[in-house]
């Protein structure tokens, strides 16, 4: 059974899934002490449980690009904190183009990541096949590798977030997600 809701706190947070529950955690853990998380179901039940789970690091702009790599800090922080798996693992990704303008967009993907200090490679067809071997390689114009991009299981991440949240962000078990 849910926790009675109180007559006041010092933030209340709305919506229990990654965005939600990552919220609250910072609170807590810079020592808002006094935060109430709301969720109209369960945690994750909104759009975050059926998330892919990529973790690309370069984004559309330098802002959403640095959350991409805090989250190489994030969730080992996270796991630590609360001893639960949230299924992370860096496995790279490979964007490809098969016509002149679409490797125009890869090239201009590579140049960001550049720019945002994310490591990127461009790639040649043969080499993306080898590291995906299932994939045609035919009609391959370009490709770019991005080897700190990651997977993770969302549903697991946001569970272990509010954990990490209820901890306080470091022991202490007086915040409310």
């Amino acid at each position: 059974m849910a926790d009675p809701v109180p007559a006041h706190a010092q933030a209340v947070v709305i919506g229990g899934g990654i965005l939600g529950t990552s919220v609250a955690y910072h609170l807590t853990k810079r020592g808002w002490r006094d935060v109430v998380l709301v969720e109209r179901a369960e945690l994750t039940s909104g759009t975050t449980w059926h998330a892919a789970g990529l973790m690309m690091q370069v984004q559309s702009s330098r802002t959403v690009t640095m959350f991409g790599t805090y989250n190489d800090e994030l969730i080992p922080e996270v796991e630590a904190l609360t001893g639960m798996g949230t299924g992370y693992r860096r496995t790279g990704s490979i964007l490809m183009a098969s016509t002149e303008a679409r490797w125009e967009e890869v090239r201009r993907s590579i140049s960001m990541a550049h720019a945002f200090d994310v490591e990127a490679h461009a790639i040649g067809s043969a080499e993306a096949k080898r590291a995906w071997p299932l994939m045609d390689a035919s009609g391959i114009t370009g490709a770019a590798y991005f080897p700190n991009d990651a997977v993770v299981n969302a549903a697991d991440l946001t569970q272990a977030i509010a954990a990490a949240a209820r901890l306080g962000g470091r022991g202490s078990s007086s915040a409310r997600a």
